[in-house]
Protein backbone atom coordinates (compact mmCIF):
# COMPACT_ATOMS: atom_id res chain seq x y z
CA UNK A 1 0.00 0.00 0.00
CA UNK A 2 2.91 2.14 0.75
CA UNK A 3 4.28 1.64 -2.86
CA UNK A 4 1.31 2.90 -4.47
CA UNK A 5 1.41 6.10 -2.09
CA UNK A 6 4.67 6.51 -3.39
CA UNK A 7 4.30 5.97 -7.13
CA UNK A 8 1.29 8.35 -7.15
CA UNK A 9 3.21 11.11 -5.61
CA UNK A 10 5.80 10.09 -8.29
CA UNK A 11 3.16 10.11 -11.15
CA UNK A 12 1.60 13.47 -9.98
CA UNK A 13 5.43 15.25 -10.27
CA UNK A 14 5.98 13.47 -13.95
CA UNK A 15 2.07 14.93 -14.95
CA UNK A 16 3.34 18.82 -13.14
CA UNK A 17 6.71 18.47 -15.54
CA UNK A 18 4.30 17.93 -18.55
CA UNK A 19 6.49 14.56 -19.13
CA UNK A 20 5.24 11.39 -20.74
CA UNK A 21 6.94 8.37 -20.53
CA UNK A 22 9.09 8.59 -17.57
CA UNK A 23 8.31 5.18 -16.46
CA UNK A 24 12.19 5.11 -16.06
CA UNK A 25 12.27 8.22 -13.87
CA UNK A 26 10.10 7.45 -11.80
CA UNK A 27 11.42 3.73 -11.30
CA UNK A 28 14.58 4.94 -10.84
CA UNK A 29 13.48 7.45 -8.30
CA UNK A 30 11.34 5.02 -6.22
CA UNK A 31 14.06 2.22 -6.46
CA UNK A 32 16.94 4.59 -5.54
CA UNK A 33 14.96 6.58 -2.86
CA UNK A 34 15.78 9.53 -4.69
CA UNK A 35 13.83 12.87 -5.55
CA UNK A 36 12.03 12.64 -9.28
CA UNK A 37 13.93 16.06 -10.13
CA UNK A 38 17.55 13.64 -9.18
CA UNK A 39 16.39 10.80 -11.30
CA UNK A 40 15.60 12.86 -13.99
CA UNK A 41 18.89 14.90 -13.83
CA UNK A 42 20.76 11.46 -13.89
CA UNK A 43 18.56 10.04 -16.61
CA UNK A 44 18.91 13.52 -18.50
CA UNK A 45 22.54 13.57 -18.36
CA UNK A 46 22.46 10.43 -19.46
CA UNK A 47 21.05 10.80 -22.51
CA UNK A 48 17.29 10.79 -22.03
CA UNK A 49 15.24 13.49 -23.80
CA UNK A 50 11.86 14.69 -22.34
CA UNK A 51 8.62 12.85 -23.74
CA UNK A 52 10.66 9.66 -24.47
CA UNK A 53 11.66 6.83 -23.05
CA UNK A 54 15.11 5.57 -21.83
CA UNK A 55 16.96 2.76 -23.55
CA UNK A 56 19.36 -0.07 -21.45
CA UNK A 57 22.17 2.26 -22.24
CA UNK A 58 21.10 5.37 -20.81
CA UNK A 59 19.45 3.61 -17.42
CA UNK A 60 23.03 1.46 -17.53
CA UNK A 61 24.56 5.15 -17.62
CA UNK A 62 22.59 6.91 -15.09
CA UNK A 63 22.91 4.50 -12.52
CA UNK A 64 26.79 4.57 -12.61
CA UNK A 65 26.47 8.06 -12.44
CA UNK A 66 24.90 7.47 -9.44
CA UNK A 67 26.88 6.10 -7.56
CA UNK A 68 24.76 3.26 -6.78
CA UNK A 69 25.88 -0.54 -6.82
CA UNK A 70 23.82 -2.58 -8.92
CA UNK A 71 24.07 -5.99 -10.27
CA UNK A 72 22.35 -6.49 -14.09
CA UNK A 73 20.84 -10.11 -14.88
CA UNK A 74 18.46 -11.48 -17.91
CA UNK A 75 15.26 -11.55 -16.47
CA UNK A 76 15.05 -15.24 -18.30
CA UNK A 77 17.98 -16.06 -15.21
CA UNK A 78 15.77 -16.27 -12.55
CA UNK A 79 13.11 -18.77 -14.22
CA UNK A 80 15.50 -21.63 -14.34
CA UNK A 81 14.10 -23.23 -11.06
CA UNK A 82 10.63 -21.85 -11.14
CA UNK A 83 8.11 -24.66 -12.28
CA UNK A 84 5.08 -22.03 -12.70
CA UNK A 85 6.72 -20.15 -15.76
CA UNK A 86 9.87 -19.87 -18.27
CA UNK A 87 8.85 -15.90 -18.63
CA UNK A 88 9.63 -13.93 -15.24
CA UNK A 89 7.10 -10.81 -15.25
CA UNK A 90 6.58 -8.01 -13.69
CA UNK A 91 3.37 -10.57 -11.66
CA UNK A 92 5.39 -13.36 -10.75
CA UNK A 93 9.10 -11.35 -9.99
CA UNK A 94 7.48 -10.58 -6.67
CA UNK A 95 6.97 -14.41 -5.81
CA UNK A 96 10.70 -15.14 -7.37
CA UNK A 97 12.67 -12.33 -6.58
CA UNK A 98 14.53 -11.79 -2.83
CA UNK A 99 11.41 -9.72 -0.81
CA UNK A 100 14.17 -8.27 1.15
CA UNK A 101 15.83 -6.40 -1.68
CA UNK A 102 15.58 -3.52 -3.97
CA UNK A 103 15.61 -4.27 -7.68
CA UNK A 104 14.31 -1.67 -10.79
CA UNK A 105 12.84 -4.66 -13.51
CA UNK A 106 13.15 -3.29 -17.10
CA UNK A 107 10.51 -4.75 -20.01
CA UNK A 108 10.75 -4.57 -23.29
CA UNK A 109 8.31 -1.12 -23.09
CA UNK A 110 8.49 -0.61 -19.28
CA UNK A 111 10.47 -0.52 -16.11
CA UNK A 112 9.14 -0.41 -12.47
CA UNK A 113 11.04 -0.80 -9.43
CA UNK A 114 10.16 -3.74 -7.26
CA UNK A 115 10.79 -2.78 -3.39
CA UNK A 116 11.00 -4.78 -0.57
CA UNK A 117 8.72 -7.42 -2.77
CA UNK A 118 5.94 -5.20 -4.15
CA UNK A 119 5.85 -3.32 -7.45
CA UNK A 120 6.22 0.67 -7.44
CA UNK A 121 4.29 1.36 -10.43
CA UNK A 122 0.28 0.86 -12.28
CA UNK A 123 1.64 -2.43 -13.97
CA UNK A 124 1.31 -4.12 -10.70
CA UNK A 125 0.28 -7.73 -11.38
CA UNK A 126 1.14 -7.62 -14.80
CA UNK A 127 1.92 -10.55 -17.08
CA UNK A 128 4.71 -7.86 -19.03
CA UNK A 129 8.11 -9.69 -19.48
CA UNK A 130 11.04 -9.03 -17.88
CA UNK A 131 14.27 -8.62 -19.92
CA UNK A 132 16.56 -7.27 -17.22
CA UNK A 133 16.65 -7.33 -13.48
CA UNK A 134 18.68 -4.74 -11.93
CA UNK A 135 19.46 -5.64 -8.39
CA UNK A 136 19.95 -2.25 -6.03
CA UNK A 137 22.86 -3.80 -3.53
CA UNK A 138 22.57 -1.28 -0.57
Amino acid sequence: MKNNIEYERLRELSDMDQDRNSCSVISLAAGLEISYLEAKRLLSEAGRRQNKGAHEHVIKLALHNSGVDCDWTRGREHVADYKHSKTLTFNNAVRILDVRKKFLLIGTSHMVALKYGEVVDWAKGRKMRVDYVVEIIE
